[in-house]
């Protein structure tokens, strides 16, 4: 999809049962500025995203080219033999670091997480530390070139655990 600074409605090619986890990423640089996408209005037709620069940047920002990748919340054994799980935490995760739960042990696993709401204004994305067997640890990181104010409301913050055979 093409995205700039302005929250634009799009539509998933095929409607979901419910709404999905969405995952986004800008692909593209047709300006210098560091950027970040912002999620909002999930639902099963389709969300709202904007591409958001640091805060002390005015302006907006040029159009640039976003991936996603929307996957319903469940879990499911790979082709390759490893498995695949997905889920959202409740709306919690803040400034502080929050602990999410895989519900089981898996080794060899590989971790993606994005906000899914857009409860706090300021530019933000999500960080993980202390990957594990059986959870990973997550807050809501805000940039900081207007001011070193980091504190970040709560939101809901979207997983997805692939594990390797």
């Amino acid at each position: 999809i093409s995205a700039d600074s302005t929250k634009r409605s799009y539509s998933y090619a095929q409607p979901f049962a419910s709404a999905p986890l969405l995952f986004s990423q800008v692909v593209t640089t047709n300006e210098g500025s560091a950027v970040t996408t912002r999620h909002a209005n999930l639902s099963a037709t389709g969300f709202r995203l904007e591409v958001e620069e640091e805060e002390a940047a005015t302006g907006g920002h040029a159009e640039e080219t976003v991936h996603y990748v929307a996957i319903q919340s469940g879990s499911g054994v790979l082709e390759s033999g490893g498995n695949i799980a997905s889920g959202a935490s409740g709306d919690e995760v803040s400034h502080r670091w929050s602990t999410l739960s895989f519900g089981g042990s898996y080794s060899n696993a590989i971790f993606l997480s994005a906000m899914q709401t857009t409860d706090g204004g300021d530019t933000a994305n999500v960080r993980y530390r202390n990957l594990s067997s059986t959870g990973v640890e997550v807050t809501v990181d805000e940039e900081q070139s207007a001011n070193a104010e980091i504190k970040h409301t709560k939101e809901i913050v979207g997983w997805l655990r692939l594990t390797l055979p």
